[in-house]
């Protein structure tokens, strides 16, 4: 897995950058993004920490924050809005090769570990679709029900709390967990009682519990890149 960066030449990249321009396309999340959040110390000593290991047995809910893209990008943040919600790819909303490279790291240390996976859930953002394909090679479901809250219509804001529910209370198959690849913004109110928000990379892990679902702790970028 650490020969990754070695083994994926230039052309691979371009070739992925090429193919998710025609299909692929922050934000909200990414006004959190934009400055790297991380939770002061304080916080995070609170927030229990999940390793790679403890997701071999399955029955997890594992809600990942896209790979790393270009904060800084020119302009990105006056046209962010409509290119997430249309899953534009352009500089700033991509992946960049870093995130392309963690992406397909964490693929590797999810074969490794013979990490299963049952439903995936994917944001029409360009990253979420990038990662889930370097990761996964497999969309799973592209939904607008894990895009960012603040681009959901009038009528999206209805229906869509109870569909994000019942997504994260979904009970995957024995030995399997599912995977969802979102956004660090997502405005729940169950999200909203963690004291962190979730850097690039980072997911959280939930359980689901009959009709509910029950934070577990935070998978960090860190504990799987190096794996």
């Amino acid at each position: 897995m650490k020969n990754v960066k070695k083994n994926l030449t230039n052309g691979l990249l371009l070739f992925m950058m090429s193919f998710f321009i025609w299909g692929c396309g922050n934000s909200d999340e990414d006004i959190v993004e934009s400055v790297a959040v991380v939770a002061p110390v304080s916080e995070t000593e609170k927030i229990p920490l999940v390793k790679i290991e403890d997701l071999v047995p399955g029955g997890f809910v594992l809600y990942f924050r896209h790979e790393i893209r270009n904060v800084s990008a020119p302009g990105i943040d006056q046209i962010m809005a409509y290119v997430d919600r249309n899953g534009i790819c352009i500089d700033g909303t991509q992946l960049t090769q870093e995130g392309m490279i963690g992406s397909i790291t964490l693929g590797e240390v999810f074969r490794h570990y013979k990490i299963n996976t049952d439903k995936i859930y994917t944001s029409p953002s360009c990253r979420t679709k990038q990662m889930a394909m370097l990761a996964l090679n497999n969309l799973g479901e592209v939904t607008h029900v894990m895009g960012r809250e603040d681009l959901w219509t009038a009528e999206e804001k209805l229906i869509f709390p109870k569909m994000f529910d019942d997504i994260m209370s979904s009970i995957p198959a024995p030995g399997k967990n599912n995977i969802i690849f979102s956004h660090g913004g997502i405005n729940t109110k169950r999200f909203k009682a963690i004291a962190y928000n979730l850097s690039q990379g980072d997911a959280g892990v939930w359980i689901p519990v009959g009709n509910d679902f029950k934070f577990v702790g935070v998978l960090k970028r860190e504990e799987w890149i190096n794996k």
